[in-house]
């Protein structure tokens, strides 16, 4: 079964390029309480998700016996108000009131959904360190093959009343997200590559981190959204072409390529020599070289002529889209979110 090794459960495909490359999906089955059809899938390319408190029941290891792929579910965002089971508690550090919640406005106050509390998942915390390492003895253990991470992405929902929360706080919640599964993601190529995580949410806030400016002297200025100078990076005159805020942090455009600054290492990403870096959005990039119009994915480098224009075209890659436009033509292509049963 041939999986990206982390994926979001709502992915975000680019139709223009991708519709005419699907395949039919392969059978994939939630079975949180009951594991009575849980053998229709107990076959290669089979993937199947466990509940909280099912996930050595006999039927799903033999259901890997058989070539399936098991998945068990977490909740790193959310903590349940009241005991669930003995499995579930284990997760929740063995003690649902030792489990850190999130401090803003005050500790403990948000929530996402009714008899739940919103978990400190504030980048390098406690709880955070914790889930790293329950899941790494996942991965140790060999009982099942990934996990399905429950409300882990760019922003939460349900009742968390996301729209009101000010910038800081946002970028906080954001930045741990990413933090957790840049986290996650070094253990399972340490131990496992082939260990699977799947994010259900999305990683496309719908809002600006803030904005970026590059300076005469090599400088780059990031501001909030309010102006506030968040911080001023170095580089030599005349380095940086092009520079932008988005949801992985600063991203950089040099002569050799993509540099991508957050609170861990610096990413590289190489371009082709005289690339112009025209945006970026879901781990997708746009870039313009010569007459073409190109779209790469980081993760895996896949490389996609988009279209072929005049020499000097304008393009704009942004979370909603693609805008282009050259001669006399004018083009914009969508977004679409499919919920994909993989």
């Amino acid at each position: 079964m041939k999986f990206s090794k982390v994926l979001a459960c709502c992915c975000t495909l680019f139709l223009s390029v991708f519709v005419g490359s699907a395949q039919a999906a392969n059978p994939f089955g939630f079975s949180f309480s009951k594991e009575t059809n849980v053998p229709l899938y107990a076959k290669p390319t089979g993937l199947l998700i466990t509940g909280r408190c099912n996930r050595y029941d006999a039927a799903f290891a033999a259901a890997r016996a058989k070539g399936a792929e098991v998945l068990t579910y977490l909740n790193p965002a959310s903590r349940p108000d009241g005991r669930v089971c003995a499995l579930d508690q284990g997760f929740y550090m063995n003690n649902y009131g030792a489990v850190p919640l999130w401090p803003y406005p005050s500790y403990g106050q948000r929530s996402m959904w009714a008899n739940t509390r919103m978990t400190d998942m504030r980048a390098g915390s406690k709880w955070i360190l914790w889930v790293v390492s329950y899941v790494e003895k996942l991965m140790r253990e060999g009982k099942v093959d990934g996990v399905f991470l429950d409300g882990v992405g760019a922003r939460p929902w349900g009742q968390s009343q996301w729209s009101t929360w000010p910038q800081w706080e946002k970028d906080k919640w954001t930045d741990g997200n990413i933090d957790l599964v840049r986290r996650l993601d070094a253990k399972r190529r340490a131990i496992n590559p082939n260990f699977i995580i799947v994010n259900n949410n999305v990683w496309d806030r719908g809002d600006s981190r803030g904005y970026a400016a590059v300076l005469e002297n090599g400088s780059v200025l990031t501001f909030s959204t309010s102006g506030r100078l968040i911080r001023e990076r170095t580089f030599a005159p005349g380095a940086v072409q092009a520079a932008v805020l988005a949801a992985p942090g600063l991203i950089v455009k040099t002569a050799a390529g993509l540099e991508i600054h957050s609170a861990g290492p610096t990413q590289n990403y190489p371009l082709p020599r005289n690339a112009r870096f025209l945006g970026y959005s879901q781990g997708l990039v746009a870039y313009g070289l010569g007459r073409d119009l190109r779209l790469r994915q980081l993760k895996n480098g896949h490389d996609t002529l988009f279209r072929r224009l005049e020499p000097r075209f304008h393009a704009q890659l942004g979370r909603r889209g693609l805008a282009y436009a050259s001669g006399r033509t004018l083009g914009f292509s969508v977004w679409a979110v499919v919920n994909a049963a993989f």
